[in-house]
């Protein structure tokens, strides 16, 4: 299914680290980035929607994304450094907290503290300054 896209590129490219997603409906329909390196995944997808529904101007892109994703890990030696880039570059979204388990932490550290104080030893206190 993906050679009928490589007429359309210039000649030597391969589809290497690219893959066409096509599901039914209107969900998305585009090219997948992925690169493995040193136990990194960099994983970006490239929707025909923002290429005017155009599959063959969406595989240009990510043909670019990929090449220039190859091209960093080429001359940075951290991979991990790489991938943060990335994920900045890209904004990656990171994953929400759970609001209710979020609030389920806070109370439970609280009656943890509360509890710490109640069983501390007390210390005496004295209203004259020893000299």
């Amino acid at each position: 299914m993906n050679e009928q896209y490589l007429t359309s590129l210039p000649p030597g490219t391969t589809l290497r680290n690219l893959t066409r997603y096509e599901t039914e409906g209107k969900y998305f329909h585009g090219w997948r980035v992925c690169i493995s390196r040193r136990g990194y995944q960099f994983i970006r997808y490239v929707a025909d929607s923002m290429h005017d529904g155009s599959p063959v101007e969406s595989l240009r892109a990510a043909v670019a994304m990929r090449d220039a994703i190859l091209a960093d890990l080429a001359t940075t030696e951290n991979v991990g450094r790489c991938l943060r880039k990335w994920q900045r570059e890209t904004k990656v979204k990171r994953p929400v907290k759970n609001p209710r388990r979020a609030m389920y932490m806070r109370r439970l550290r609280k009656r943890h503290k509360e509890e710490a104080a109640a069983n501390a030893p007390e210390t005496p206190e004295t209203s004259e300054p020893q000299a």
